[in-house]
């Protein structure tokens, strides 16, 4: 890295952002009200990105249980929690 602050490298954040864009562009577009929860979203996503599938799955286990399986943000989190399901109330299986 250099010395001089004015010419640090933004290449973690610029590798962020355009993940993030490619996401949220795959989406079709989101509702502003909503934009707080796919940030954390994917940006949980972008920093366990080395992790399987699996292994991503068992992180975020620990952390439903760890809140004792509230869903503050989506709905079947705690239903999810609890039994490891992914369907949602249209009664689809989600990957």
């Amino acid at each position: 890295m250099s010395a001089n602050p004015a010419a640090t490298p933004f290449g973690p954040v610029e590798a962020f952002w355009a993940y993030l864009q490619r996401q949220l562009r795959a989406r079709g577009g989101i509702r502003f009200e909503r934009l707080g929860l796919y940030l954390t979203e994917y940006a949980w996503r972008y920093g366990h990105r080395e992790l399987s599938t699996t292994e991503q799955l068992r992180e975020l286990m620990k952390l439903l249980r760890q809140s004792g399986g509230r869903s503050g943000t989506f709905p079947g989190a705690a239903t999810f929690a609890t039994t490891g399901d992914f369907t949602d109330t249209s009664g689809r299986s989600k990957p």
